[in-house]
């Protein structure tokens, strides 16, 4: 199943970016969520965690690192979309770049956590703040 997830990884990422480059714009062949290469790595994700999750919890700065996290995912869910619309309205920023695909998720969420954090520590927000 890795085998298959692989290459529907490398079918998403190489054919979308390969097509979208000789077109001009972004080509959905192989892109979305419902199409076989995605189905395929999705799949070979949870397997791969699945497996990986007991090797984790034996790790400790690991283990505390993804509980730290994880208290944050739901405010990173529901924040996410409007700091990304300040960001590309406040900054230039070429959002096809595979420097904005790789490292902006790991920005935006550092920047959600903190920004959480900050409000959790104020008392009247306390609460009201998941």
């Amino acid at each position: 199943m890795i085998a298959l997830a692989a290459i529907g990884l490398f079918l998403h990422t190489v054919g979308t970016y390969t097509l979208s480059v000789a077109a001009g714009s972004i080509q959905s062949l192989y892109k979305g969520y419902y199409n076989l290469p995605c189905v395929l790595y999705t799949f070979g994700v949870f397997i791969f965690l699945k497996e990986m999750a007991g090797r984790v919890e034996r790790i400790n700065w690991l283990r505390r690192g993804i509980d730290v996290m994880g208290k944050y995912t739901f405010p990173v869910y529901l924040i996410h979309w409007f700091l990304l619309r300040i960001v590309n309205d406040l900054v230039t920023i070429n959002t096809k770049s595979i420097f904005y695909r790789l490292l902006m998720p790991f920005g935006i969420y550092a920047v959600i956590m903190m920004f959480v954090w900050c409000l959790r520590k104020i008392p009247g927000l306390r609460k009201i703040v998941p």
